[in-house]
Formats: structure tokens, C-alpha cells, sequence
């Protein structure tokens, strides 16, 4: 335990808030935490939450004054989850896969009875509209959410089954030439099904649309590799490979913006690893798989789990192969209650962004008002009213004011293996957020912060949560203050006026270096170098994009080993990619 020096009797000590201390520097077995601005990792697109039952599942309209404040307002979710179910083509539309009947899908916004084989007893133009209404109360807090879909099940009629479930793992699958061919079949005995599958996912996204509501992006299947006895669908990677594929270019076709997610397993390394070998392997589909999705669970997919950070790193690395994706965890529950639910949850966000790089983070089923050993819930009613739970602080720390476009900076303690620190910079805002972690469930620890340049604020301002204490604020402190974490807690601390730091991002593409364009400097003034050789015998076509991918410039390199100059005089300061082969690199321009 970290102890700070006694001060003289004729100084005094100010007692600023629970949590913070105002005290002279000379500070002895004193913590402290390194924030480098300049070490740049992944860009981050939001934290939220799925429905939770007292809003999906109840009558209409699923939500009320209440539960807009806390999960909007308090809460602050950027990204909501929600299913993409069959019911919009719940019969065929017709047999022409590419001649979308839009009005049958339009008709089916107010289908209310079961699904074939279990049903889901909700209107999608009610659920459209409960989104919508957090959309309209987040743009009053002068923010947005990202609304991303999972397919819990394709129509039955695409299925073997010729149902929305099944526990068998060999039939309960979408009717494939790959799925044949693995049977030692013909693709010809039953008709594929991907284009149809395509049709209907362009369908529904475009029904939505038409209805208001944009879906940023949408993962072709929840848990690829499980049968249940809810709606579910099981995929071979070469098969999700080839989905993914037609789905890609469906979206193309229709100009749908909408990005794929895949492929929505468990934390499971070899498998994870299988589905990204086979998407890069297929042509048609390697374009297509925009942001690698996982679920933190344990092995049997069911029990929560904390992935440890070797498996988060496995993980990320295998997201990269072949393409810059995002890694979005788009799926965990349980924890259990109280205390112990708050440490688990508070590390699992820790383990995810610190190690697994991820850009989004998703917690399901948040606000059910349970409060039993498991519950997912952040929220428990208290005489009518919602209250977060332990576990709902714990997460609130992370997505109150780490917001969408905020880019994870480097954040480290060398002396305390307890203290786990994370810092985020968001240029748009001028803020920086600062998570300290004391995982020491006796200890108090103490530590001061450390920049290494001079873009630190002035002031920062602090909530707190601790076994005793429940988002307890802490009054504005001065940059040089010591910090005091109480036992098991966590403590976000903000920032304004943080001045940003132009820097190309630091190590995070470290794994994809190997026969890879040399680009210098890196930042630059002006103009930078390319140069190359050892990649192809061939010329290659090098694009010089915006950091959201819009295309810039063209480049026709000869790949002969000697530099070539490209003047960037007339580009804005910012970060920019490099596209060539599929492969991307980033530069910083001044």
C-alpha cells in the first residue's frame, strides 16, 4: 500500500470530495500513472445495451420517462442492439430473388402472430418506434446511437428444418451449396438459399429505413456455431464466408449503407480464428466482413466469462488478418449482483478495451428490473422507480463519457499491478477521460498522473463507485492532485479542454507490418514518401483515403524500390489511409 508523506504542521491540506486529495507533490512510494497522447490504439464507436425485457417484452410503447432518463440520459448508451428477425418475410415474397416485393415487407411491420415452430410476440413497427424514441432523446443530449441488428434466425422456409429453432446442429442451418457439398450432396438437390437470405435481409434493413430508422450495421448470426431451442442457426465458416459474400453485394447493388457484422461467436480462438481464415479465402466475401464481432462468454457460450487478456489478444490479432476491422463485443451478461457484479463488470470493460483493442462493447438485456444471483440487470425498480444497480455503475464509467470517435491513448502504472488505468482523448469534444481502477479489494491506493507533453487540462472533474460509494462525485481538482482509490472501486475522471495530439495510431496495426509499404515521415508537412519493392514484382495501385474512407487520390506505383513523392499541400491537417492490396496504413498529416 502506497503511503504519501506526512505534511509539515503549518501547511494545510484540503480534503477535496471522497476519493481526491489536494496535497504537496513531494510524495514518497507514490503511484503514478503515465498517459502518452501520442501512443494512439483504436478508435472507439460506443458502449450500450440490448433491450431488456420490461421494455421489449411488455405491452406498447416499452418504454416511459423513467427508463429514457436512466438509459439515455444517466446511462449515455451510443450503440443499441436489437434482433433482426424473420417476421418481415415470413412466407416468401415470391420466387425471384432479386425482385424484392417491398410492400409484403412493409405489410408485415404489424405481424403479431408467432413465428413458425416459437414465436416472438412483438410488432417490428413497435419496435422501430421504441428505438426511434431513443434516438430523438439522444439527439437532445446532442448526441446519436449507432443501431446494429443480429439475425437470431433466417424465415424457416430458407431452412432444412423449415423452422425458426432447432437443436440439431446438422439441419438446423440455411440451405446452402456448401452445406450440400459437405454432405456429399449436389448443390442442385436443394435450391441454395443465400440470395434469398440476401433478399431478405435488404428487405427488412430497407423496410426500417423507410420507417425512419437507419441500422448502422447488422451480424448475419447470433452464435453461429450453436443450436437451441430458440431461434437459432448454425453456419459452417466456409458457408458464413459465402453468405457474407452475397449479402455484401446485395447491399451494394441496393446502395445500402448498412455494415456487415461477423461472425458473432463466442470467445472461442480456434473456431474464431476458422471463420476469419475462410472469409479471407473466399473472394466474393473478403471485401464484406466490415467489423469482426464476439461475445464474451465462457466456452458453452451460456456461463458469463471475463476473457483473459491472452484470449483477448489472440482474438484481436485474428480480427486483422487480411483487413483493418473494428472488433465490436456485441454480446455478455450476468456478473451477478452487488459488489462482486461491479468488480466483474468493471474488469471485463478493462480486459476487452485494454487487450482485445475493441471498439464497441455491448451488454445484454440491461434493463429486465431484475436483482437476483446472475441477473443481468442494471437497473432495479425501488417503489415504481428505476435505480442502477452495483453493476450499472460500473459500466456507466465507461459509456457516460467515453464517446463514439474518442481514440484510446496510452495509459500505464508500473508500480501497482492492482491500479489499472485507461485514458481516452476525444478531439471532437477537446475531452479526456480518464478510468482508474483500484483492484485491490483491501487497499487504498493513492496515485498521481504523469503526461508526457504539455496537452494535459487544467482541471478535472470525478465520479466515484465503491463498495460503499454509488457514482459519487468528486468537485474539480487540479491536474496535479493525488488521486485516492478507495478498495475494489472505480473512478472516471474528465478533462476539458484537452488538447488533441496529431500523431499517426500507435502499434495498432503492429501485426498486419510484414511486406508492408515504407511511408515516411510519418507525421508529415507537405508531402511524404512511398516505397516499396518486396510486396510484388508488379506495379501497384496505391489510394490515398480520408480516415471514413472516402477516396482521395490515386497513385500508380511501379513497385521498383525507389521513393515516390505525393504532395499532401492542399489536404487538411488529420489522420488518412493508405489502401493498397487490400491493405491499409495510416499517416498523419500536419
Amino acid at each position: 500500500m502506497c503511503k504519501t508523506k506526512k505534511p509539515k504542521t503549518n501547511m494545510k491540506t484540503k480534503l477535496i470530495g471522497i476519493g481526491a486529495m489536494l496535497c504537496s507533490l513531494s510524495v514518497s512510494s507514490q503511484n503514478i500513472v503515465t498517459i502518452d497522447k501520442s501512443k494512439q490504439y483504436q478508435k472507439i464507436d460506443g458502449f450500450g445495451t440490448q433491450y431488456g425485457k420490461d421494455v421489449y417484452w411488455a405491452d406498447a410503447p416499452y418504454y416511459d420517462e423513467d427508463h429514457l432518463r436512466r438509459i439515455i440520459d444517466e446511462l449515455g448508451i451510443s450503440i443499441h442492439r436489437t434482433w433482426i428477425d424473420p417476421k418481415l418475410e415470413i412466407e416468401n415474397d415470391n420466387n425471384d430473388a432479386n425482385n424484392t416485393d417491398l410492400a409484403k415487407f412493409k405489410a408485415n411491420l404489424d405481424v403479431i402472430d408467432p413465428e413458425r415452430c416459437r414465436g416472438e410476440y412483438v410488432k417490428q413497427r413497435d419496435q422501430i418506434a421504441y428505438m426511434k424514441v431513443y434516438n430523438e432523446r439522444a439527439l437532445k443530449n446532442g448526441d446519436t446511437i449507432k443501431f446494429y441488428g443480429s439475425v437470431i434466425t433466417p424465415p424457416h422456409w430458407m431452412k432444412y428444418v423449415k423452422c425458426t429453432f432447432g437443436e440439431d446442429g446438422i439441419w438446423n442451418r440455411l440451405v446452402t451449396s456448401e452445406e450440400e457439398a459437405s454432405k456429399g450432396g449436389t448443390a442442385e438437390v436443394i435450391k441454395d438459399r443465400k440470395d434469398e437470405f440476401a433478399e431478405w435481409l435488404y428487405g427488412t434493413i430497407r423496410t426500417w429505413k423507410d420507417e425512419g430508422l437507419d441500422i448502422y450495421a447488422v451480424g448475419i448470426q447470433n452464435e453461429p456455431a450453436f443450436p437451441q431451442p430458440y431461434g437459432s442457426c448454425v453456419y459452417s465458416p466456409e458457408a458464413m464466408a459465402s453468405v457474407v459474400g452475397k449479402v455484401g453485394a446485395r447491399f451494394d447493388k441496393e446502395n445500402i449503407k448498412t455494415k456487415i457484422i461477423f461472425p458473432e461467436d463466442i470467445g472461442d480462438v480456434g473456431r474464431n480464428n476458422q471463420y476469419v481464415i475462410s472469409l479471407n479465402s473466399n473472394t466474393a466475401a473478403k471485401n464484406y466482413g466490415h467489423i469482426f464481432g464476439v461475445h464474451q462468454y465462457n466456452q458453452d457460450g451460456v456461463t458469463p466469462g471475463s476473457l483473459a487478456a491472452s484470449t483477448w489478444t489472440s482474438l484481436y490479432k485474428i480480427a486483422q488478418r487480411g483487413a483493418v476491422r473494428p472488433v465490436w463485443m456485441t454480446e455478455t451478461s450476468g456478473f451477478g449482483v452487488g459488489s462482486q457484479g461491479m468488480k466483474k463488470m468493471y474488469n471485463a470493460l478493462y480486459t476487452a478495451l485494454k487487450f482485445g483493442k475493441v471498439n464497441a462493447f455491448n451488454w445484454y438485456d440491461a434493463t429486465d428490473g431484475q436483482e437476483t444471483e446472475n441477473a443481468t440487470s442494471f437497473f432495479i425498480k425501488v417503489n415504481g422507480k428505476q435505480q442502477f444497480t452495483k453493476k450499472g455503475q460500473a459500466f456507466r464509467h465507461y459509456s457516460k463519457y467515453i464517446r463514439p470517435e474518442s481514440i484510446c491513448v496510452d495509459a500505464t502504472c508500473s508500480t501497482d499491478a492492482d491500479v489499472l488505468p485507461l485514458a481516452f482523448q476525444d478531439n471532437y469534444r477537446k475531452r479526456l477521460t480518464i478510468i482508474l481502477i483500484n483492484n485491490d479489494s483491501v487497499n487504498t491506493k493513492t496515485v498521481s498522473l504523469k503526461f508526457t507533453d504539455n496537452t494535459a487540462p487544467k482541471k478535472l472533474l470525478g465520479y466515484i463507485t465503491s463498495i460503499n460509494e454509488d457514482w459519487k462525485k468528486i468537485d474539480s481538482i487540479n491536474i496535479d492532485a493525488v488521486i485516492t482509490l478507495p478498495p475494489s472501486s472505480i473512478s472516471t475522471y474528465i478533462g476539458n479542454n484537452s488538447k488533441p495530439v496529431i500523431t499517426a495510431l500507435f502499434n495498432a496495426d503492429k501485426e498486419r507490418e510484414n511486406n508492408q509499404l515504407s511511408v515516411y515521415p510519418n507525421p508529415s508537412k507537405g508531402s511524404f514518401y512511398i516505397q516499396g519493392g518486396s510486396l510484388e514484382s508488379e506495379a501497384i495501385q496505391i489510394k490515398l483515403l480520408s480516415i471514413d474512407g472516402q477516396e482521395l487520390k490515386t497513385i500508380d506505383y511501379p513497385n521498383d524500390g525507389n521513393p515516390m513523392m505525393i504532395g499532401t499541400e492542399t489536404l487538411p491537417a488529420g489522420l488518412y489511409l493508405i489502401k493498397y492490396n487490400n491493405k491499409y496504413q495510416r499517416i498523419a498529416i500536419q
